[in-house]
């Protein structure tokens, strides 16, 4: 009996190994196998969007901090032009006193009305200035702008910072100096000094000074109008280290200097001395709250420097609202993800399930195709026996022809040796013809097809095809010297060429000639077999041939012209399925009165046995 082959032939590659894969899993099983295979992908839908949503909220970050110094830039720019210009107005104010005065000794000066109207009206044209007004050389106030004239005030000012500060210092004949914070001793109002040596007439020094004050709280109320958040810090600041105004506004306000751990807000001022913007990060006891950004610039000309601390809760409140967005937006992604998945899961089980059932009908339809290929071979079989019949039993006659023969004439020991070698020749022509039919029926598909020698199989078929087709019917099989194995089996193969010298034989009731014949062929049949040798096995008779129309339907399954009980129309189809499944094609070529050609293309081997390593 034929074994059952391990492929599937009515399955496309890709089937078969997805058949393999679900072949041992029914119910249950296939369910927790494909939820298995899917597990990586469900894992995956969660996953790949984290790193994503991490890179998004670091990119967000870089973004936010870029766009936090950029604002910072335009804020402490305007601090700056405010902060010069005030400056700027006090230094020129200076100036245009000391022009006036120029040609004035202290006495005249502390007696002129003339001088104290200008100095009020100074004040009055020019912003951000409190105060105007001249020291003697001897440390009395003389003119000031914020008491009746003359000043009502016996106040001794050499103790003064500001005042001590010029006495030797000359810097291109005068020197500005910018004082500490101090309480007026006038108004009491915390003041910022600006002053400058008063020259005489021969342009040097003469021990006076003129000066001029603002409100430290004017400059801290222009801060607090400009802050981003209620924790921001601003500051005026001399590079000493000296606060010269603040938002929010210590307590007490006078005289307050930068500790030397404010580290952040000192190197930020000292990269502002560069003419830029500086920058830094951090805390001291000054400022005792962390996450702070430092910027800060210097003015030209001055030892002051404006700077700016933005507390990073304001930054960090602009990142979360965007890194929330994204994270809404990374949620909804790895939801449509999960979505996605739970979808291909379900097709995934239909395909499954589908497939296991396809697998299911294949094994029913490859066992069925299995026991009509052995109902076919044990008919084909049948009908190589019954074509054989009539030799055996002319071999039969002849040996009991021979038995009679020698029971008359057993006296005679000559005529007894030459019958019993005709005895001889018989039985050696009965068993070749025996073996003949033993190595047909024996043969059986192997487990990997070919290489199989068509020349040694012609030898076997031509002597049983003759007593298959008749006396009547010329049979000849022929194979091309040296030709190359084919990949077939050998068994199938056989069955083949009996079916078809059957349909030859059934074509030709009057008699005729079949003619068989193996040759190589450098043509592939069709595009896909281009890159491999194959051998065309042909199988044309002088018969009756077909119509358009018959041959249309030939090798249709179980479609015959045959009369009933004479035929299956199962030879032409089965030959087509085995061309087909060793890799090749079938063609018929046919017309009336001219016979049929049936061309079988099979895949040769790379080498013969003989020949190969």
């Amino acid at each position: 009996m034929f074994a059952p082959r391990t492929e599937l032939p009515i399955l496309e590659p890709g089937l078969r190994t997805l058949t393999a894969a679900v072949a041992p899993k029914t119910g249950r099983h296939l369910e927790a196998a494909v939820r298995r295979s899917l597990r990586p992908l469900w894992i995956t839908a969660v996953l790949v969007p984290l790193p994503a949503f991490a890179g998004g909220a670091w990119w967000v970050w870089q973004q936010t901090e870029a766009q936090t110094r950029a604002r910072l830039v335009r804020t402490v720019e305007m601090l700056h032009a405010q902060a010069q210009r005030a400056f700027e107005t006090q230094d020129a104010l200076l100036t245009a006193v000391q022009m006036h005065s120029a040609d004035m000794s202290w006495e005249e000066i502390a007696a002129s009305r003339e001088l104290d109207a200008f100095l009020r009206a100074l004040v009055e044209s020019a912003g951000w200035i409190s105060a105007l007004g001249l020291i003697a050389p001897d440390g009395r106030l003389v003119q000031i702008t914020t008491a009746p004239f003359p000043p009502a005030v016996a106040a001794n000012f050499s103790d003064r910072y500001f005042v001590r500060a010029h006495r030797g210092a000359i810097v291109n004949g005068e020197a500005r100096f910018v004082g500490e914070t101090v309480a007026g001793r006038v108004g009491g109002r915390v003041v910022v000094p600006l002053s400058r040596p008063r020259l005489g007439p021969d342009g040097m020094p003469d021990g006076g000074v003129i000066w001029a004050t603002f409100q430290s709280a004017d400059f801290a109320r222009f801060f607090a109008s400009i802050i981003e958040t209620p924790r921001d810090t601003v500051m005026l600041l001399r590079t000493d280290g000296s606060v010269l105004a603040r938002h929010p506004q210590p307590d007490p306000p006078v005289g307050q200097r930068v500790p030397p751990d404010a580290a952040a807000m000192l190197a930020a001022a000292d990269s502002a001395a560069h003419g830029r913007v500086g920058f830094a990060t951090g805390a001291s006891s000054f400022e005792p709250e962390t996450g702070r950004i430092f910027a800060a610039r210097q003015l030209e000309g001055q030892p002051v420097a404006v700077v700016y601390g933005l507390h990073t809760a304001g930054p960090r409140a602009d990142w979360l609202r965007q890194v929330v967005v994204l994270g809404a937006v990374t949620t909804v992604a790895a939801l449509l993800l999960l979505w996605m998945t739970r979808v291909a899961g379900a097709r995934a089980w239909r395909e499954a399930t589908a497939l296991d059932t396809a697998r299911q009908e294949a094994e029913l339809r490859l066992e069925a195709e299995a026991r009509l290929r052995h109902a076919e071979r044990v008919g084909a079989l049948g009908r190589v026996a019954a074509g054989v019949a009539h030799d055996m039993n002319n071999l039969v006659q002849s040996v009991l022809s021979a038995a009679r023969l020698i029971a008359r004439r057993a006296d005679d020991p000559a005529e007894v040796r030459r019958i019993a070698g005709m005895i001889s020749e018989v039985g050696a022509r009965g068993q070749r013809i025996a073996r003949r039919m033993l190595g047909f029926s024996r043969a059986t598909p192997a487990a990997g097809d070919g290489p199989l020698d068509l020349a040694a199989s012609f030898e076997g078929l031509e002597e049983l095809l003759g007593g298959l087709l008749g006396s009547g019917i010329r049979i000849s099989c022929t194979a091309e010297p040296g030709l190359s194995h084919a990949m077939v089996d050998r068994g199938e193969f056989e069955t083949v060429l009996v079916n078809l010298a059957v349909n030859a034989r059934d074509a030709l009731p009057d008699g005729g000639e079949v003619r068989i014949s193996a040759t190589a062929d450098e043509f592939p049949p069709h595009p896909v077999g281009r890159d491999r040798r194959w051998l065309r096995v042909t199988v044309a008779d002088t018969g009756q041939g077909m119509s358009p129309e018959v041959l249309a339907r030939a090798g249709e399954p179980f479609f015959t012209t045959k009369g009933e009980g004479r035929g299956t129309g199962l030879g032409l189809a089965m030959a087509r399925q085995f061309a087909e499944r060793a890799g090749g094609m079938m063609r018929i070529e046919s017309a009336p009165g001219k016979g049929t050609t049936v061309t079988l293309w099979l895949p040769a081997a790379a080498t013969t046995p003989a020949t190969a390593p």
